[in-house]
C-alpha cells in the first residue's frame, strides 16, 4: 500500500507516490511522510527545481516569481554579476551561463528565507534563475545567487554578510555543483551585489499580496517552507501581521 512506502526505488513507486500526493486524499501525517520520501528521491537525482542548498537548515517564508522580460532591474544585475565571475566556473558551466542569459524560456523565482549554517543564523534571499533542461524536461538547469545578513543576538546586521552563487546545469549526473563564495574583496562585483541585495529587499515589500506571490500545493507538506519561527528585532523583511502575532506569543509566554 502507498501509505506503507518507506523508500522510492523504482519508477513505478515514484509515479504512484506522486499520484497519491496530488490527489491528497490520505491523512495529512501520511502525506507529510510521503512528501519527505518523494523529495529525498528527487533531491538525490536533482529532479525538478529544488536543490539541497534550498532545503536543509533553511525555511522559506515568502516566494515570488520574477520575469526576465519585465524585471530588467533584476535581470541586468544578474547578467553583470554572472559574466564578471564566469571565469571561476568550468567550461560547461560557462557555456550554460551564456546560453541561459539569452534564453527567452528562462524562469525566475525569488525565495526569502531564514537559514542556519554551522552555529550562525542568517536571514536572506535566493535569486533563482533556470529553465527546463534541454536534455530532459523532468530536470532543470538552475542558477542561484544567495544573499544573506547574519543575525547576532536576535538582531540582523542588515549587511551583505554571505554571498554564494551556484551554477547547476543538468548534465546527467547527480554531483553537487561548485559554489562560488564572494565577499568585499571582489570589488568590481560587490557593488552590483549590494545593489541587487537592496533591490530584492524592496521587492519583498512591493510584491507582497500581489500576483507576484508564488505558491505551490506541495509547500504545506515540506519542512523548508513555512512561517518564520523567530523574527530578528530589525529584520529586513518586516511583516506587520506576523510580527504582532509573535510579539503577542512572547508576552503570553512571559506571563505563564
Amino acid at each position: 500500500m502507498i501509505d506503507e512506502v518507506k523508500e522510492i526505488n523504482t519508477e513505478s513507486n515514484y509515479k504512484s507516490t506522486y499520484q497519491a500526493l496530488t490527489i491528497k486524499k490520505l491523512p495529512n501525517y501520511i502525506l507529510l511522510s510521503l512528501m519527505q520520501i518523494f523529495e529525498d528521491y528527487r533531491s538525490k537525482r536533482k529532479i525538478g527545481w529544488s536543490r539541497p542548498w534550498n532545503k536543509y537548515n533553511l525555511c522559506t517564508f515568502q516566494s515570488y516569481r520574477w520575469d526576465i522580460r519585465i524585471d530588467n532591474d533584476i535581470f541586468s544585475l544578474l547578467r553583470i554579476i554572472l559574466l564578471q565571475n564566469i571565469h571561476f566556473f568550468d567550461e560547461n558551466s560557462e557555456f550554460f551561463i551564456r546560453d541561459i542569459l539569452n534564453d527567452p524560456r528562462a524562469q525566475g523565482f525569488l525565495f526569502f528565507h531564514d537559514h542556519k549554517e554551522n552555529i550562525k543564523d542568517y536571514e536572506g534571499m535566493t535569486l533563482s534563475f533556470g529553465r527546463f533542461s534541454t536534455l530532459n524536461k523532468r530536470f532543470r538547469d538552475r542558477i542561484d545567487i544567495i544573499l544573506e545578513s547574519q543575525i547576532i543576538n536576535r538582531t540582523s546586521t542588515q549587511k551583505l554578510d554571505s554571498i554564494k552563487i551556484y551554477v547547476d546545469p543538468h548534465n546527467g549526473d547527480t554531483k553537487l555543483p561548485q559554489v562560488l563564495k564572494l565577499d568585499k574583496s571582489f570589488l568590481k562585483t560587490h557593488i552590483h551585489l549590494k545593489n541587487l541585495f537592496e533591490i530584492l529587499i524592496k521587492k519583498y515589500h512591493i510584491w507582497e499580496h500581489t500576483e507576484r506571490e508564488w505558491y505551490h500545493w506541495s509547500q504545506k507538506f515540506v519542512p523548508y517552507f513555512g512561517e518564520r519561527n523567530s523574527i530578528p528585532i530589525n529584520t529586513l523583511f518586516f511583516n506587520q501581521r506576523q510580527n504582532l502575532y509573535l510579539l503577542d506569543n512572547e508576552e503570553q509566554l512571559k506571563t505563564t
